[in-house]
């Protein structure tokens, strides 16, 4: 009754459905789900396990067939493709990864991901060479960040970037803004390491 729930407790059932009567209703739930859905879950709970592992290569395939299977729900495509560009990028597949986080950064611009789906993009940019696209990137995240989880990392990635284009002045003034800004990150001591190898470039 209503003041046995004011006390918290719980209400009582007068006619319990038995567990094994709970259990053939479950069954008939999951085998009235369209064989679709059901591979479609069962794919994302294998990659999932996969890729939390680290086995990269075999997390894969799997992400490659959710990308294109029909019906998946906009709000699990972003994690998606991040997952899958991750993968890429394990496998020396850099071009892929990029087109992956491309992806997520460009259809997806309100997800939580996003910027980090971007800090990778920038550094995918960076193997390949692309240092003034991996630049414009950084560049792009920290003047408009919706995480200030990823900021540390890309504001040194983005001192260190442009300390491979000879722009030491640039680089000097972003690592010590980075070392002011952060001193107790684990980041920190190499920042400092590029001050010290910045101050000795004869300019």
């Amino acid at each position: 009754n209503r003041s046995d729930l004011r006390k918290g407790n719980r209400p009582i059932m007068r006619h319990p459905i038995p567990r094994t009567v709970a259990a053939s209703l479950f069954v008939i739930f999951v085998l009235c789900q369209p064989a679709a859905a059901l591979d479609t879950a069962a794919t994302l709970g294998l990659a999932g396990k996969y890729y939390d592992l680290g086995n990269y290569a075999k997390a894969q395939p799997l992400y490659e067939k959710l990308v294109k299977a029909e019906g998946m729900p906009a709000t699990i495509l972003p994690d998606v493709y991040y997952r899958l560009g991750r993968s890429y990028h394990y496998s020396n597949q850099t071009d892929s990864a990029i087109i992956c986080f491309q992806t997520v950064s460009d259809l997806y611009p309100k997800c939580k991901i996003r910027d980090s789906a971007r800090k990778w993009l920038g550094d995918c940019h960076v193997l390949e060479d692309r240092l003034d696209s991996a630049i414009a990137v950084y560049r792009s995240i920290l003047q408009n960040p919706s995480s200030s989880q990823v900021v540390p990392e890309v504001k040194f990635e983005l001192a260190a970037t442009l300390f491979k284009i000879r722009d030491y002045d640039a680089a000097e003034s972003e690592f010590k803004t980075f070392t002011s800004k952060y001193p107790s990150h684990i980041l920190t001591k190499q920042a400092k390491f590029y001050l010290k190898r910045i101050q000795n470039i004869p300019r």
